[in-house]
């Protein structure tokens, strides 16, 4: 299955859209999600069938000239959770897999950003489904997210950082690109960010280890359009990672938080080499003995 996320910046140019359809077909997407599309239902639904999807769910465009989008193929099931202006939350059923993907819009503003938080913290408590979360988070983890501009103040990137891990939600880094924003038009002014990802649960990953992210360039919007392609993953190391599972009751724990922490914070590793190491510690009692026996 693959999976597309854009904030497109408007549906409105007929160029746009005819690049999504080139987009839809030649990638062989099943579901996307799309992002400040500044679209009503009517319209919206007039771009589903010229790209050729089979359903669609919309929130329209506000005041403030949003709206989203999410798009699914014939083959593909899909049943809404619950949406806002920030989000579409659905589960997604294909070939007897099923998963919970949310696809989010988070704000730009600082001062709500706070929102957006609150919105993952309410949307954890919804579903035990495996989870996956896509679109623009308008946020940035750390400083190798950013070049150029003025630095991203320390406390902000923290927040970030714990409202995933409260929320057991791990960043999915892309194959293929990295920064997925950029503004400016020359050396002097130009300011890239990697403001757009998928972040994964651990059961989510567990069954779909291999998912690969690519991060393309658009020429009709200064965001990339990221895919995720989630082919399951096989062999040794699938099977490596079904001989360990999470309790719950874990995450109460002081030791546990640290060592997820601690795991997390190798940026030179892979998702699944983070994994690993988490699988490892836990099962061999690692920094947490005492606590978990």
């Amino acid at each position: 299955m693959k999976i597309l996320v854009w904030n497109c910046q408007g549906l409105g140019n007929p160029g746009t859209v005819q690049y999504l359809k080139q987009i839809v077909a030649s990638k062989c997407l099943s579901v996307v999600f799309l992002c400040d599309t500044r679209l009503d239902k009517r319209k919206a639904e007039d771009v589903r069938r010229r790209v050729n999807m089979a359903g669609n769910l919309v929130v329209e465009r506000n005041d403030e000239g949003l709206g989203l989008m999410l798009l699914w193929s014939e083959d593909t099931q899909v049943s809404l959770l619950s949406f806002s202006k920030a989000h579409i939350d659905v589960e997604i059923s294909k070939n007897d897999v099923c998963f919970r993907f949310t696809g989010m819009y988070g704000t730009c503003h600082r001062s709500n950003k706070r929102e957006d938080w609150d919105l993952l913290d309410m949307l954890k408590t919804k579903s035990d489904l495996p989870w996956l979360v896509g679109g623009d988070l308008n946020d940035i983890l750390d400083l190798s997210e950013k070049e150029g501009g003025r630095r991203k103040p320390r406390v902000e990137m923290e927040e970030f950082k714990d409202a995933l891990l409260r929320n057991g939600l791990w960043d999915l880094k892309p194959d293929i690109g990295w920064f997925t924003w950029h503004s400016g038009t020359n050396a002097a002014n130009l300011v890239k960010e990697r403001l757009d990802r998928f972040v994964a649960s651990i059961a989510w990953i567990q069954h779909y280890g291999r998912g690969q992210v690519h991060s393309i360039h658009s020429p009709w919007s200064n965001h990339h359009y990221l895919i995720l392609d989630t082919e399951p993953n096989t062999g040794r190391g699938r099977r490596h990672m079904d001989q360990f599972r999470f309790e719950n009751c874990w995450a109460d724990e002081d030791a546990c938080l640290e060592t997820v922490k601690d795991c997390w914070s190798n940026t030179s590793s892979s998702t699944l080499h983070k994994l690993k190491d988490i699988g490892d510690n836990f099962m061999g009692g690692k920094n947490i003995k005492g606590t978990m026996q």
